[in-house]
């Protein structure tokens, strides 16, 4: 595991190995929540790190799992990888929260506020994607991007545009479902998805987002203030694109033509 040899030792990463093969054994013997029951164990006892280590590790297990298990029925292939979708949301949900999230799945629905990073978004987004085909579900993707995010940098310095971020994030938290998975990708950028959502209600989404944004200050009358006004762009699958480089390079495009119209503004993808 490239990412992870500075924070797992051997010990650690064979414990892992074999948790995980004694849970999918007893998953395939009907125990459903075997798996993520042992990922929330390994968790409490894993060494520091990142989500996107333990993510990484997890899903080289699910690939390693699968290409023994080539027999299973398709029934079985197909309860099996959604059991490793939803131990993947754990993952991130611990990381979160520290807490086993319950309820329906998206796992995220009772983990309350997150901003995970770019890697664990790369991670993540061909999961959630392969959810939403499998069940017919659509899955919205929105990238927002903090106009006044470079100028306050450049005016007043780095900690002046990052307190803008954290008031953007706070306001994401309230202004969207808490299924709505947020990603802090990059110097005043977001990703959100959007599970069960398809582009007019993301668009919707979007606009709320928008909207509430614009009439936010969240430095008051002092020489710093300003609104946090925000330009997304909007993608969905299956609508826009299937895989996940082609549904983050849709919403990159709706972004970028909707910051050449002027920004302040939320626009979806047209084929």
């Amino acid at each position: 595991m490239h990412k992870g040899k500075k924070a797992w030792s051997e010990p650690a990463l064979q414990r892992w190995g074999q948790a995980l093969l004694e849970a999918t054994e007893q998953f395939l013997y009907g125990r459903t929540q075997a798996i993520e029951e042992a990922v929330f164990g390994l968790l409490k006892a894993a060494p520091a790190g990142s989500v996107s280590e333990k993510l990484d590790l997890l899903l080289r297990f699910r690939r390693a799992a699968f290409g023994v298990l080539s027999s299973l029925s398709p029934a079985d292939r197909e309860a099996l990888e959604e059991a490793f979708d939803r131990a993947a949301l754990v993952v991130a949900a611990w990381h979160d929260g520290g807490r086993l999230p319950s309820g329906p799945t998206p796992a995220f629905a009772e983990a309350g506020p997150a901003e995970l990073d770019l890697t664990a978004f790369h991670l993540i987004l061909p999961v959630e994607i392969q959810r939403s085909l499998r069940y017919g579900r659509p899955l919205s993707l929105l990238l927002i991007h903090l106009d006044p995010y470079d100028d306050l940098a450049s005016l007043h310095g780095p900690e002046t545009a990052e307190r803008a971020m954290e008031a953007l994030l706070a306001l994401l938290h309230r202004a969207l479902r808490s299924s709505d998975v947020r990603y802090r990708i990059g110097p005043g950028q977001v990703a959100v998805l959007l599970p069960e959502t398809g582009p007019e209600e993301a668009l919707v989404a979007a606009e709320r987002v928008r909207e509430r944004a614009a009439s936010a200050d969240p430095f008051g009358a002092g020489p710093d203030s300003c609104t946090l006004r925000v330009t997304i762009g909007v993608a969905s699958c299956p609508e826009h694109a299937t895989e996940a480089g082609n549904l983050l390079r849709r919403a990159e495009q709706a972004l970028e033509n909707a910051r050449r119209m002027g920004g302040n503004l939320s626009l979806v993808y047209r084929l």
